[in-house]
Parts: structure tokens; C-alpha cells; sequence
């Protein structure tokens, strides 16, 4: 069974908020400013805007529990935006959620058993459920790669003990969520893997733009 402890959209001054007993004896729920939530007006009108949930996973052993906080994963896609400005796409958070879960199911994204993650997680009831185009994941490791994205699933896992950006680890993965592939021998480009560029040609940026309003 999976204990949730989320970020409620409550100023900090408030209190902390712990939606489960469990979480209690855990790990408490970050608190983060209302406004860095779901605040966003789209710049001009070709902004395209998706939304964004970010889940921050524990395991009740703390083997592969991301240790992030709500507002280093918000500052993280602040940074995000930044790079995506480029292509005049931005992703607004609408949620970040602290979820304690049983270590096989993050054991599943360590063995690449995705397919068996997202059928575990669709049993947990309203726990993983949400109304964005995306779903960001983070966890403590990945076992050698800095960020993931599943196929078939508008989701992207990112890893605390990446060797890279973690701006650039999750706007490369959310590069391949818009459908733009890997690039090679570029290192100044987004889509080259294990760099730390950020920079996209208007191929990709007209191919992510497609894809991105396809996502609305």
C-alpha cells in the first residue's frame, strides 16, 4: 500500500501538512509558496503551456529515495523553463507530490521494469493520479543514467545522483516526451546525451512545438 504526503498549495508561514499517518514517522511534506504553483499566464500567444505533476519517491527502506526537496524541484524547473524558452514552451507545475512507496516499485525503474511501475502505480487509486499532460518522477538513482523517458508514457524519471545539470537532465527527457531524438558529437545540443548543452536547432523546436500542442 502507498502512504502520499503532498505539497499543498499553502503559503510557507502555514503549517506543514501530512495527508497520511504514516508519513508522519517519515518524511514530512515539504511546504512550499502557493504562488510557485499552477501561476502561470502564457507570455504571448504562441506560448504553448503543458502541465506538469512532479512525484518525489520514497521507499519505506530509503534505498532509493530521492532526497529533493519540493522547492529544489521547483527551482529545478524554473531552470527548465529557462532552457524551453527557446522554444517559447513552458511547463507549469501544478503539483508536487511526496509519495512513500513499497521499494519493489521503485526497484521496477532501477531494473528498467517500467512497464510493471506504471501497472503497480494505476492500483494505488487517486495516488498517482492527475490531470497534467506530464509526470516527472524523481528518485535517488538510476544505476548509471542521469534521466529516463519511458516510451509510450508522457513521464520522464530523473536521478538525485546525476553527473549533469538536473535542469538539463529533465529538459533533455522532456525534449524526448515532445518526440526529439538523440543527437551525436554535439555537446552544446540538449539532445546530446550525457552533456550539459542546451541549445536546439529550429528543426527540433518545430518538431517539439508539433508535438507539445498535440499534448494539449
Amino acid at each position: 500500500m502507498i502512504d502520499r504526503c503532498w505539497v499543498a498549495q499553502v503559503p510557507v508561514a502555514l503549517l506543514l501538512i501530512w495527508f497520511s499517518t504514516g508519513c508522519a514517522q517519515r518524511l514530512p511534506a515539504d511546504v512550499v509558496a502557493s504562488q510557485k504553483l499552477n501561476q502561470h499566464t502564457p507570455k504571448n500567444a504562441d506560448q504553448i503551456v503543458l502541465s506538469v505533476t512532479l512525484f518525489i519517491l520514497d521507499d519505506h527502506e530509503q534505498v532509493f529515495s530521492s532526497q529533493r526537496t519540493a522547492e529544489e524541484v521547483l527551482d529545478i524547473q524554473d531552470h527548465v523553463n529557462e532552457i524551453w524558452q527557446q522554444a517559447n514552451i513552458y511547463f507549469v507545475v501544478e503539483e508536487v507530490r511526496r509519495v512513500v512507496v513499497p521499494i519493489d516499485i521503485t526497484a521496477n525503474v532501477i531494473r528498467r521494469e517500467i512497464d510493471q511501475f506504471f501497472q503497480t502505480i494505476a492500483t494505488e487509486g487517486d495516488v498517482f493520479q492527475t490531470g497534467s499532460h506530464i509526470s516527472g518522477f524523481y528518485v535517488q538513482t538510476l544505476k548509471g543514467d542521469n534521466g529516463l523517458h519511458p516510451v509510450g508514457y508522457p513521464a520522464f524519471f530523473a536521478a538525485d545522483d546525476t553527473l549533469n545539470d538536473p535542469e538539463r537532465v529533465v529538459a533533455h527527457e522532456l525534449g524526448h516526451i515532445l518526440g526529439l531524438k538523440h543527437t551525436v558529437n554535439r555537446p552544446e545540443r540538449l539532445m546530446q546525451s550525457g552533456a550539459n548543452g542546451i541549445n536546439l536547432t529550429d528543426g527540433e523546436i518545430l518538431l517539439a512545438r508539433q508535438n507539445a500542442s498535440k499534448l494539449k
